[in-house]
């Protein structure tokens, strides 16, 4: 098992990442959806196809910017790939669902892996295999985001 993340508090987001939350900090955090891959051209084609869906999006690198950010947002939604340097997509989603500010947040792996069943036993609720078609991804977000505001909607 991979040693614990240093505490994550809202003070520690680097300087890329803060300036990533207050542009998206501007009056829609609830229909944000946090990007988590250190591919470029991964993040960009996600973050394409979720902002025509009409979500905005923030994206970062690496896992443990992802966590911070994700602590300063609550976003509606989590995409993860799981293959970074430094903290993988396991360790990312364990960190999340350990945080009870987060736990309820919906994760869905993206990845090259077809590790389907061990991403949903540890907390996401989807693993979608990398190239992702467009309406395969926006048809996961939407339903991630749906099952949550039934979740939580007295």
């Amino acid at each position: 098992m991979a040693a614990a993340p240093p505490p994550i508090s809202r003070s520690s987001v680097s300087p890329t990442a803060r300036a990533g939350v207050l542009a998206a900090s501007d009056g829609l955090p609830t229909g944000t959806v946090l990007v988590i891959d250190n591919d470029q051209t991964g993040r960009e084609l996600a973050s394409r196809a979720i902002e025509k869906a009409g979500y905005r999006t923030v994206t970062v690198s690496c896992g443990l910017d992802g966590l911070r950010l994700a602590l300063a947002l609550t976003p509606a939604a989590i995409l993860v790939d799981l293959l970074m340097p430094g903290m993988d997509g396991w360790a990312f989603i364990e960190a999340i669902k350990a945080d009870a500010a987060l736990r309820d947040v919906p994760v869905i792996v993206l990845s090259v892996l077809d590790e389907r069943q061990r991403s949903l036993s540890i907390g996401a609720v989807d693993h979608l295999l990398k190239p992702v078609v467009a309406d395969q991804l926006i048809g996961a977000l939407h339903a991630a985001v749906a099952r949550r505001k039934e979740l939580t909607t007295p």
